[in-house]
């Protein structure tokens, strides 16, 4: 079992490499690793038996680290224009993704799914591109701000949409009941993870050692998550609210976040691959045009949401004009909810799945790529940078 786990990372690792050559990011790569050893291709790992845990503990780093960027001072600062771009983006991609599947013939549960799902993006990816190009200024200041707020805003969407994909799932009319179960999982999560972000923040009063503090972080961070699972909440949402609480008052908070990102690689890599490995590419051809009207309705929502909500608020014609070209990435939140999209919806997995991996392979290609084009159209990328 130990030999599967190196297998795992090692195959991470010279795969991102070799993304990298081809200046590809490395998440892409671990992914088209995992499809290599695993059951559509190679089949070198039959059984892998860590799955769960590697993924429980990824997805809670994942949301740790959206809340830790999320301080109340930074949020003030960028005014009601961030908010609504955020916003429109968010509902452009739903909108637009919730009516291209139901057209395609998909029931209005797997609609509702992706269509939440398709409101991620990837930070990372996004980030990556303005410090390899030192991009700097207002537009890059205002992107940013809307990757920051994105995958916020898109967790608590997707426990909307899944509240009530799991109504129609049942067989349940849409009620009252239907309404406030999506905001009892909301605000039950925030609550869950008000307290123990509370309980971070005065057991780091005490802890001086760089080990103890980490530990501390994780178990908590992982401790909340489950507590969330047990209880049918949002387990990403309330991790997310325990780095957010973390991050506002306890400024001990930001060097656990330095610590969890030294350790962070091997996870993220052994949950990337993982997720190459059960895309199933037996079920591509039976999902052909719901997959490529996905991808091509989330990359025009997300433009068309980013130009309305930047017309809307007057912002400058370079932030209305290619803002929503540098948020096609979409990577890690998305895999992430949906592996727990899957766990709600089993009946729903392959078909999830398929999609959303494909869909970030796709976008982590080609978003890159659009991030650079809209930062040299905004006139921001250093010529020596080049």
């Amino acid at each position: 079992m130990l030999a599967s786990i190196g297998t795992l990372l090692l195959v991470g690792l010279v795969a991102g490499k070799i993304a990298g050559r081809f200046r590809f990011p490395a998440v892409t790569g671990y992914i088209l690793g995992g499809i290599l050893i695993g059951p559509s291709l190679l089949n070198l790992l039959p059984e892998f038996p860590f799955r769960q845990p590697i993924e429980g503990i990824a997805l809670s780093l994942i949301a740790i680290a959206i809340g830790g960027e999320l301080s109340l001072k930074n949020l003030q600062d960028l005014g009601p224009q961030i908010a609504t771009i955020t916003t429109t983006q968010l509902l452009g991609a739903f909108v637009l993704v919730l009516l291209t599947s139901r057209l395609l013939g998909a029931s209005l549960q797997l609609c509702l799914l992706l269509a939440a799902l398709a409101t991620a993006t990837a930070p990372a990816a996004t980030i990556a591109v303005i410090r390899e190009y030192r991009a700097k200024g207002t537009f890059t200041n205002t992107l940013l701000a809307v990757v920051a707020l994105d995958d916020a805003g898109c967790l608590i969407v997707y426990s909307l949409a899944s509240a009530f994909a799991s109504v129609l799932t049942n067989g349940s009319s849409i009620s009252l009941l239907t309404i406030c179960e999506p905001i009892r999982e909301i605000l039950g999560s925030f609550l869950v993870g008000i307290i123990g972000g509370l309980i971070l923040c005065q057991g780091l009063r005490y802890l001086r050692n760089d080990g103890e503090i980490l530990t501390f972080g994780l178990a908590l961070a992982i401790l909340t998550s489950g507590l969330a699972t047990t209880w049918n909440l949002s387990s990403l949402l309330a991790t997310m609210t325990l780095g957010m609480v973390a991050t506002n008052l306890s400024s001990a908070s930001h060097h656990l976040f330095d610590l969890i990102q030294r350790i962070e690689p091997p996870i993220y890599v052994a949950f990337f691959v993982l997720a190459g490995m059960y895309l199933q590419l037996d079920v591509l051809p039976s999902i052909g045009a719901l997959g490529i009207g996905y991808v091509l309705a989330r990359i025009l929502g997300k433009m068309s949401g980013a130009y309305l909500g930047a017309s809307i608020t007057k912002a400058s014609d370079t932030v209305r004009n290619y803002l929503g070209l540098a948020l096609i990435p979409q990577a890690g939140v998305a895999i992430g909810l949906s592996v727990v999209a899957v766990a709600q919806f089993p009946e729903l997995k392959s078909t999830i799945m398929t999609v959303i991996l494909a869909s970030v392979v796709v976008s982590e290609l080609i978003g890159p790529l659009g991030a650079k084009l809209a930062l040299t159209k905004a006139g921001e990328i250093h010529s020596d940078a080049n």
